[in-house]
């Protein structure tokens, strides 16, 4: 007979498919028989319950399409027999065996073996497979075996089959799907998952989902067992675990998924696969009476078996569940309430699970066996260690003696519960504290005095063809600085310094270090967004006052701004205003090159005064102006001399743009003796010529993000006969393989982890210390504490947010109150007064105390090493007259997370763009922001007429560049033509280019009719139509040999099919880093070394290849 397949045997199918080796989807189980065995006769009793059931007769045709299952008349099913010297023995057997993969169109699908561990003592073996058994037949059949045995034994009729035929369970699905009530439950179904978030996991990482996995076995004691009897337990074990999950996790609602018979009525007397796999949904919130949690349970789930024969794979598809999609659920629980028990003979046994099918996550199994209840605790290899499973189920069932006790705890809200080792997080404060800070550890222009007064003759400072001792360093440092304090510079006062990459820069922050003052680096981008200066410290090419007044002005550091309530600084002379805008006419500008004579001793700051204002990325769509205090600097400085730092002097790159605060760190090193290598910008921003530099100049550490590194490790960064011996990341999460590599590589790597609200650096971790990322160690002083929702501390294994405190915080924003006491907030566990910063970061807590970084609470992510907020991106799209509705949000791109923006247009269109004559479809002009200048020091690029400003990093682009429109498409149905959907987009795209740095500008831009929103009304990200990158021109096929051999460069790199001659590679969603990326694939592919600058100006293969041909 050829039937086709049920819909839970084409899961298995398709799934097996991916992964034919793979015995994940095997069931396998023994019990141990009772009294001497007459195996003649077990064989019997086994070759009779095949004749009945036909699962185990189905061979699988897959030369059908689609593939089709062939019941056989009759199979033969030997008993294998084997002799082995114990339990032992026989489990590493059984497990062995279960390691070898079937072919269900050629194997057998059922397997039985006597296995004899010891005199008198046998264990029955049996393995079969989810194609064409679920774990509710399991025991059927495995019952049908004893009783037949049993009867041939006494020499009885077994009887009739008790089976329901095979076929019933296909029929019975086929009417289903055929019937109105499928179609009612799938609609129960999508409003059941409306506005569902993320799953939480306790693994933080997603494993094979038909890889191996771990397993832990315990029993509950029989106390628990004796509160758990009666009907309520099944809903009481569930709501325990969704309450253990939410603990771990601070999830306020829990998805489990939770394994059904997927049949009813005659079908339960059906051996066969028709399990189903579907979600229940929880809320789980702290301070939750148990029994309104299990009854919330018990109601939750009735209506999952109403409707469980919707199949989860339906709803998968439903809901876009699948391949990278997001999952159904998370953890699983199974509830094995049905008998396990076996009469062979006159004795009775019990039927043990080997292993029960795949394991996605982590899967509790709980059997009720009598008044006893096992729990077994599966977790997927890939995402759990086995020493995480083994120390989750111990306290699950402690949980669980809570949970079901109702145990009341002090401090805790009315209702609360809470297991010993929770009890114990919350005595402890549930966190790590770095080395004891030192007592008045130096500031950084005293530590400096200190370094030049013991190695006055050694190299400080490296900057091209240029060197400089401590003592010529210190020198021109004081001059300057007695300068800065004649002009009134001092504590409490903030110097802008705006001055070219160079030595001057580290002179110039150095000399506002001396005096006592802060410093804040100006970035073109964002001046508006730091508060008013007290002085300007500007470099010679700014030309006087009138150049500083033509950049600020042209940055959007307007008058409004400097008018108002702030601080920053500068050095003068000031000798006139002419020319300089009239609200900058009472702010001193101070040349880098002046001069006075020191004084003699110079005061000692105080550790409390402002130190540094340094802006970051904020949600509002402003940034945040960060304020670091001069003990917190000091802090830093001792931890990493104490920590990090070696005895033997290095030379320390430094990469790092002065505009962020990983630009300290390299800094610090120079301060304590080490000697500083300023690397050029346009050298770092160009992978070989970086590599290049490094071995030139022998560096022995390089500071860069993970992102960059990885493109810097393929350029042979740590090949060659001179590589940097210490390799410090940070600024965004680390790929795993990223730290693969790094271990295996010599030398030390170091992650660096820190906000800038916490002065850089807070935690650091050895790569060599640990086989997977985390994020180390705290620096002197700090304290790293996990808390959940309900400001509790985790315990070990829980995942909450990451709170830092101690020494490195900074004061807070500056200038903004409010959102200062939203993130800098009181410790809930420490002694009155002290503060934390709520990071925003999801982390676990592993058992030993390592963190390891999980995800963001909020939208904040990190882009090529820069924290992004999409808010900002949002603001000034919103802004705009054309656009009514906007989202940006992050989607995964070639080389890393992209942004991508969605924008409903308003009834209006846009204005042209700035600096562009009105055209007859835009009547007035884009208001906003004037395009950014260039940065102090730096020549403005000349544009082409019609040209648009692309991403081009400063100091590539030596002349007139011609650059395409980056857009993103218009979706199906959204209002207008597609035509003017992407001059929409076109023109938002030169707007955002406009006025944010590289890192926030959106990858596409997606003219849409409207935002999709969830059930509960927010955005739906999910119902968001996939991005599309493109440039504007049509497709081109190459032409030469070399265009040709560039196009498959570009879709190598960018990851896309097809590259044609005249497509930008920045329009497609390139970058600086695949830039980067792209000039190692053309040195292997064509043999041939192309600069960055050269990527930037000659930005399609047709360009390019004629480059390369001319050279």
């Amino acid at each position: 007979m050829r039937l086709p397949l049920s819909q839970a045997q084409l899961g298995v199918w398709h799934a097996l498919r991916l992964d034919p080796a793979s015995p994940a989807f095997d069931i396998g189980g023994h019990a141990e028989l009772p009294g001497p065995i007459e195996a003649d006769l077990l064989e019997r009793a086994v070759g009779a319950m095949v004749a009945e059931v036909a699962a185990f007769r189905v061979r699988f045709d897959d030369t059908t399409e689609p593939v089709t299952q062939v019941i056989a008349p009759e199979v033969r099913m030997p008993l294998a027999r084997l002799d082995l010297t114990g339990p032992e023995a026989a489990r590493a057997w059984m497990r062995a065996e279960l390691g070898v993969p079937r072919d269900p169109t050629r194997d057998p699908l059922l397997e039985v073996a006597l296995l004899r561990v010891g005199d008198e003592r046998h264990w029955w073996f049996v393995r079969s497979h989810h194609l064409v058994l679920d774990g509710y037949s399991v025991p059927l059949v495995c019952g049908r075996v004893a009783h037949i045995y049993t009867a041939l034994l006494q020499g009885a009729d077994p009887g009739p089959s008790p089976f329901a035929p095979y076929r019933g369970l296909l029929d019975a699905e086929t009417a289903y799907r055929e019937s109105p009530d499928f179609g009612a439950d799938r609609e129960f179904w999508l409003g059941r998952m409306a506005g569902a978030h993320d799953v939480p996991t306790l693994g933080g990482r997603i494993g094979p989902p038909l890889g191996p996995f771990h397993r832990s076995a315990a029993e509950l004691p029989a106390a628990v067992a004796e509160t758990l009897r009666g009907r309520t337990w099944v809903p009481a074990v569930m709501a325990a675990f969704a309450g253990y999950l939410a603990r771990l996790t601070g999830a306020g609602e829990l998805r489990l998924g939770v394994p059904l018979a997927g049949r009813s009525g005659p079908l339960l007397r059906t051996p066969g696969n028709a399990a189903n796999l579907l979600p229940l949904r929880v809320a789980v919130r702290p301070g939750r009476d148990p029994a309104d949690l299990m009854a919330a349970v018990a109601a939750e789930l009735r209506q999952v078996v109403r409707h469980q024969r919707y199949r989860g794979e339906d709803l998968a598809r439903d809901l876009g569940a699948v391949g990278a999609g997001p999952a159904l659920f998370g953890p699983s629980v199974n509830i094995r309430d049905f008998d396990h028990g076996l009469t062979f003979g006159a004795g009775e046994t019990m039927l043990h699970d080997v292993t029960a099918g795949p394991v996605e996550d982590l899967t509790l199994s709980v059997r009720r066996e009598g008044s006893r209840f096992g729990l077994y605790l599966d977790g997927n290899a890939g995402a759990y260690s086995r020493s995480d499973v083994e120390a989750h189920l111990p306290r699950f069932v402690d949980y669980l003696t809570a949970f079901t006790g109702r145990r009341v705890v002090p401090r805790q809200r009315s209702g609360e519960y809470e297991s010993a080792d929770q009890a114990r997080a919350r005595r402890t404060g549930g966190h790590r504290h770095g080395p004891a800070p030192a007592v008045r550890p130096p500031g950084l222009a005293e530590a400096f005095a200190q370094q030049v007064r013991a190695t006055p003759d050694a190299l400080a400072l490296h900057d091209g063809d240029r060197r400089w001792t401590f003592a010529a360093l210190t020198g021109r440092v004081d001059r300057l600085a007695a300068a800065l304090r004649v002009a009134g510079a001092g504590p409490e006062k903030v110097v802008a310094l705006m001055l070219p990459r160079g030595a001057e820069y580290v002179i110039g922050l150095l000399a506002v270090a001396r005096t006592g003052a802060a410093w804040t680096p100006v970035d073109p981008a964002r001046v508006a967004h730091i508060p008013r200066p007290d002085f300007i410290l500007a470099g010679d090419a700014l030309a006087g006052e009138a150049r500083v007044g033509e950049v600020l002005a042209g940055n959007a550091w307007g008058g409004e701004v400097l008018a108002g309530e702030g601080a920053v600084v500068a050095a003068p002379p000031v000798s006139s205003t002419g020319g300089v805008p009239l609200a900058l006419a009472a702010v001193p500008v101070v040349s880098v090159a002046s001069e006075a004579e020191p004084p003699s001793t110079w005061p000692v700051p105080d550790p409390r005064n402002l130190a540094s204002v340094i802006a970051t990325s904020g949600s509002t769509g402003s940034p945040r102006a960060v304020a670091v205090t001069h003990g917190a600097i000091a802090n830093l400085l001792s931890s990493h001399r104490t920590g990090i730092m070696t005895a033997t002097r290095l030379r320390v790159g430094h990469t790092a743009p002065f505009t962020v605060d990983a630009a300290l760190d390299p800094l610090l090193w120079m301060v304590a003796g080490h000697e500083l290598v300023l690397l050029p910008e346009e050298t770092y921003r160009d992978p070989y010529a970086l590599v290049s530099a490094v071995r030139e100049a022998r560096v022995d550490l390089i500071d860069v993000p993970p992102s960059y590194l990885r493109v810097l490790l393929d350029a042979g960064l740590l090949d060659g006969e001179h590589r940097p011996g210490v390799v410090v990341f940070g600024g965004e999460a680390a790929p795993a393989e990223l730290w693969r590599r790094l271990r295996v590589a010599a030398g030390r790597g170091l992650n660096a982890y820190g906000p800038t609200e916490f002065t850089v650096d807070a935690l650091v971790a050895r790569v060599s210390d640990t086989e997977a990322p985390v994020l180390g160690v705290p620096v002197a002083g700090a304290r790293a504490l996990v808390l959940d929702g309900a400001l509790r501390p985790v315990p070990e294994g829980g995942v909450g947010e990451l709170y830092l405190g101690g020494p490195g915080l900074a004061r807070g924003y500056a200038g903004q109150p409010g959102l200062t006491a939203g993130r800098f907030v009181a410790d809930p566990v420490g002694p009155p007064g002290e503060r934390l910063f709520r990071t925003g970061d999801l982390v676990r807590l592993m058992v030993g105390g390592d963190l390891v970084f999980l995800g963001r609470t909020d939208d904040q992510l990190k882009i090529r090493g820069f924290r992004v907020e999409p808010g900002e991106t949002e603001a000034v799209l919103a802004a705009d007259p054309g656009v009514l509705a906007c989202a940006v949000v992050p989607k995964p791109g070639p080389g890393g997370t992209v942004l991508v923006a969605y924008v409903v247009p308003a009834p209006v269109a846009p204005g042209p763009i700035p600096g562009q004559a009105p055209g007859p479809a835009a009547p007035g002009p884009m208001p906003g922001p004037a395009a950014p200048g260039p940065m102090p020091g730096q020549t403005p690029r000349p544009v082409a007429a019609g040209a648009v400003p692309g991403p081009v990093s400063p100091d590539l682009a030596a002349g007139p560049v011609e650059l395409e429109l980056v857009s993103g498409p218009t979706a199906p149905g959204a209002a207008g033509s597609r035509s003017g959907g992407d001059e929409l987009a076109g023109l938002l795209m030169v707007r955002v280019r406009s006025v944010l740095p590289e890192h926030l500008v959106p990858a596409a831009i997606m003219v849409v009719p409207e935002l999709p929103l969830a059930a509960d009304g927010t955005l739906d990200r999910r119902a968001l139509p996939a991005p599309e990158l493109r440039g504007d021109r049509p497709y081109r096929a190459p032409g030469t040999v070399t265009e040709s051999a560039l196009c498959d460069c570009f879709a190598e790199v960018l990851e896309v099919g097809r590259v044609g001659a005249d497509d930008d590679f920045f329009a497609l969603g390139g970058h600086s880093l695949l830039a980067g990326r792209l000039q190692g694939v053309i040195r292997e592919r064509l043999d041939a070394g192309v600069s960055l600058r050269a990527i930037f100006t000659h930005r399609t293969a047709r360009a390019l290849a004629g480059l390369l041909d001319r050279t």
